[in-house]
């Protein structure tokens, strides 16, 4: 009985699809898995002619070599698409993430109307308290314009119930031209953001005059 030669392709085949079903799992890499896995396919199919001819032998490779073939390429599409949809969510999980971390702008927010003793007999009573419970809100209020300057308005007489008192509110304009069009003793409606009290001042931050 005449030896027969073995099938290279075959051979070629089943080590293609080893390698490709190595790397199948490994994102991006595998897209190499995916091109191996095609070639091992093709010479796979090819050995398995040349054998079933009886011109060579090696038919057990040439079929491992389309089996493997065939699990590298379900492989490669299952992992990528378990990747993609990995990395969608992750993107979308962080886009949500830092929607929520941004703190209300301005204009998102709605001004709380008060008195403005309200606010000047919180601080005038308890400064962290009153820090803690309007700090950071959007406020709207009336009161008598004590000094300007610098792009401020002061506000000083009437802030609190106090006779004597040294509380002050510091209307820290968002556009300074405003200042242009008030006056001392005028009475005139703010909006503005509260902030801290130091030494006595409250600040009111991007505060505009209605």
């Amino acid at each position: 009985m005449a030896h027969k030669e073995k099938s290279g392709l075959a051979t070629a085949g089943m080590v293609l699809g080893i390698i490709g079903i190595c790397l199948s799992l490994i994102p991006i890499i595998n897209n190499i898995a995916f091109i191996l896995a095609l070639l091992g396919l093709v010479f796979g199919i090819i050995g398995i002619v040349q054998t079933k001819s009886g011109k060579k032998s090696g038919k057990g490779k040439a079929v491992a070599a389309v089996i493997l073939a065939i699990a590298t390429i379900g492989l490669v599409l299952i992992s990528q698409k378990i990747f993609s949809d990995t990395l969608d969510n992750v993107t979308k999980n962080a886009s949500t993430t830092g929607a929520s971390d941004e703190p209300k702008s301005e204009a998102s927010q709605t001004a709380t109307k008060i008195e403005v003793k309200t606010l000047g007999d919180a601080f005038e009573a308890n400064q962290v308290a009153a820090e803690k419970e309007w700090g950071g809100k959007l406020v709207e209020f009336s009161a008598v314009i004590t000094n300007i300057n610098d792009g401020r308005l002061s506000f000083s007489e009437g802030i609190t119930s106090e006779e004597f008192s040294m509380t002050q509110i510091s209307c820290n304009l968002k556009d300074q031209n405003q200042a242009l069009n008030v006056q001392n003793d005028q009475t005139v409606t703010v909006q503005g953001v509260i902030g801290e009290q130091s030494l006595g001042v409250i600040d009111l931050s991007d505060c505009k005059v209605l």
